[in-house]
């Protein structure tokens, strides 16, 4: 984590990361992230294997610098589901963390 807070999840288990923080995401484990603090955060994310990158670029939208991002609106989430899966991504709605 390089700057403000993210949750993370992790099949089931869930972690404020701050600056410094290190956390590993498990492949094959349901898990995620997501900026609850309303407040700007930076973290690099290394992924194995590649492709994520790719993923992100097709269904995401740009950050607007100093701006916080909206959440996806319904047809961002449907776009979202659709385009995982050539990513080998499963989206789980059924998994909302607090």
């Amino acid at each position: 984590m390089l700057d403000g807070e993210v949750t993370l999840y992790a099949d089931g288990d869930t972690v404020l990361a701050h600056p410094g923080d290190v956390v590993v995401l498990p492949r094959d484990v349901p898990h995620g992230f997501k900026n609850r603090s309303g407040q700007n955060a930076e973290m690099l994310a290394i992924v194995n294997p590649s492709g994520f990158d790719r993923m992100i670029a097709e269904v995401g939208r740009p950050a607007v610098p100093g701006l916080p991002t909206p959440p996806l609106d319904d047809a961002e989430k449907e776009r979202l589901r659709q385009i995982a899966p050539k990513y080998g991504v499963e989206v789980r709605p059924d998994i909302d963390f607090h």
